[in-house]
């Protein structure tokens, strides 16, 4: 048996071409399955908080971390400090232009 406590796991994003392998055609969904045994909500945590990740451009990530290995912070910091710097930016406008952020 496996030791779990030392096994990694890749919960990186994957690729559009991982992403392509991994949905089959001639694999279909069932037409039934038994859900007689399931427990309803055996993952759900009152209170839990939902960190949404955000993903980087190589470039730009690599730039981020020459940035924040100057300045001793972590690539985290400087990416939420620019996001705060940011909405802090365009609440002092009407109406934030979300539109206007991701057209390009």
């Amino acid at each position: 048996m496996e030791d779990r406590g030392t096994s990694t796991f890749d919960i990186g994003p994957k690729s559009n071409d991982e992403r392509k392998e991994a949905i089959s055609t001639e694999v279909a969904m069932r037409r039934e399955y038994d859900f007689s045994k399931a427990i309803r909500g055996k993952f759900y945590r009152k209170g839990a908080e939902l960190r949404l990740p955000t993903y980087l451009e190589p470039k730009l990530q690599s730039k981020l971390e020459h940035i924040a290995g100057k300045k001793g912070k972590d690539v985290g910091e400087m990416v939420n400090q620019w996001y705060g710097k940011t909405w802090s930016f365009l609440r002092t406008r009407r109406e934030p232009n979300f539109e206007a952020l991701t057209s390009g």
